[in-house]
């Protein structure tokens, strides 16, 4: 246990010093199980995240949205490409960068960077011309 967040606290340090603020997270954990798991996930890191956001100055807190992406999935209602795609724009709008799994892109050319291919498939399906910056 770790009821002062010190590891959690130290990984956001660390982003903040590689990328700056704000800082997104999506969290795309679920919220409701038959028994669960995965939902005390959610529920401590959620806590954590306002816990941290305490003690941030107000510009800079961590903007923390929860998806419960596998309830969105089977739901025939929701479409979860565009809420997706929606999320990813919040973040380049919000920070310039989006990053998914290994990937990291930006809405900022960087000179070293050349990955055309990535920025096209983002671009054509966020309308921005983000590049992968390789971080």
């Amino acid at each position: 246990l770790d009821p002062f967040y010190s590891t959690t606290i130290l990984h956001f340090q660390d982003l903040f010093q590689r990328f700056g603020a704000p800082v997104c997270v999506f969290n795309l954990v679920k919220s409701k199980e038959p028994k669960p798991r995965e939902s005390i996930l959610r529920k401590e890191f959620a806590e954590a995240i306002d816990e941290i956001n305490s003690r941030l100055p107000d510009d800079i807190n961590i903007d923390y949205i929860p998806f419960d992406f596998s309830r969105a999935s089977k739901s025939p209602t929701e479409d979860v490409i565009a809420i997706m795609n929606e999320l990813a724009e919040r973040s380049i709008i919000k920070t310039g960068i989006f990053h998914s799994g290994q990937q990291l892109y930006s809405n900022i050319l960087r000179e070293e960077i050349d990955s055309e291919a990535a920025a096209r498939k983002l671009q054509g399906r966020l309308g921005y011309s983000e590049h992968y910056t390789g971080c």
